[in-house]
């Protein structure tokens, strides 16, 4: 018998927020991004995107510009940090108390609120529509189990 795949959007809905637009007020703060307008120009991109009018390649390329000389090394360290500082305030307490909410999800046990029938364990991830690099980051930092 297959398992059923279960996959949840990271942005609101694991997290309270917008992990791309955190990040991207993270470069300001930190006087890596600073075009006046950069985070003017973030939301309304991501206006776009809420409307599924975002040309990703074009936003891909803007908010990636102000990380382009940064060494590697330090970009690593620049991701961490953010996902201390920013993200895992922001984690809803229940994606990652105890076990976590995508662990439950893969052994069966989440709450039926969670529209996952009970008894009924699968594959459990989460996506985002951006780059990889924080994504990684964020998701040793939050899951502990294993991936199915």
């Amino acid at each position: 018998m297959s398992k059923p795949l279960y996959v949840f959007d990271m942005d609101d809905t694991l997290v309270n927020g917008d992990c791309a637009m955190l990040w991207n007020a993270f470069l300001v703060e930190k006087s890596i991004a600073t075009a006046p307008e950069f985070l003017e120009t973030d939301k309304a991109m991501m206006a776009l995107y809420a409307r599924g009018e975002m040309d990703m390649e074009e936003y891909l390329a803007y908010t990636l510009e102000p990380i382009t000389a940064i060494p590697v090394a330090e970009i690593h360290a620049l991701v961490e940090e953010f996902v201390t500082l920013k993200v895992l305030p922001n984690v809803f307490p229940e994606a990652i108390k105890g076990e976590s909410f995508l662990s439950k999800v893969r052994q069966g046990t989440a709450r039926h609120a969670a529209g996952i029938p009970s008894g009924q364990g699968g594959c459990a991830g989460f996506c985002r529509a951006d780059q990889s690099f924080t994504t990684r980051s964020i998701r040793r930092r939050t899951d502990s189990s294993p991936s199915s």
